[in-house]
């Protein structure tokens, strides 16, 4: 048996328009939970790269934290937007591509498989973030 964890309420919050009579973002705080949804601590370690290879593009580096049963932990990272991200954010939505690696380690201190996540965060004025998520896999070894 292999305990999980679980990426939830995913929310964008506009952290600064790119000018002041403007209602397009210039930078947007991601934030979400980690859910663990099993009996027992586990320990999360991970690296999620947001914006993949743009420009100023965001990593987020989870070094080892403890997520407690049934407690989300939340978590969040600053993405400045390309200029087609901002113009979209108002419209249809941005979506901000998200490519992370993840591992967790359970009471037994027996290391799951690294899992990969794969997903755009759609991020639209005045509306609930959803996410399309392309796959959440175990990682090939190499």
């Amino acid at each position: 048996m292999t305990q999980w964890v679980s990426f939830d309420n995913w929310k964008c919050t506009v952290r600064q328009r790119v000018g002041p009579l403007s209602q397009e973002p210039r930078k947007l705080w991601i934030e979400f939970d980690v859910v663990n949804p099993s009996n027992f601590p586990l320990t999360l370690t991970g690296d999620f790269k947001f914006n993949g290879k743009l420009p100023g593009a965001p990593r987020l580096i989870l070094p080892g934290l403890v997520v407690l049963p049934s407690k989300p932990l939340t978590t969040g990272v600053e993405v400045l937007l390309t200029d087609d991200q901002a113009h979209s954010f108002v419209e249809n939505g941005s979506r901000i591509s998200l490519h992370g690696e993840y591992s967790h380690v359970g009471p037994s201190k027996e290391r799951c498989p690294a899992m990969e996540i794969h997903a755009n965060i759609v991020c639209t004025s005045g509306q609930p973030t959803v996410t399309e998520f392309e796959s959440i896999n175990e990682k090939p070894t190499s």
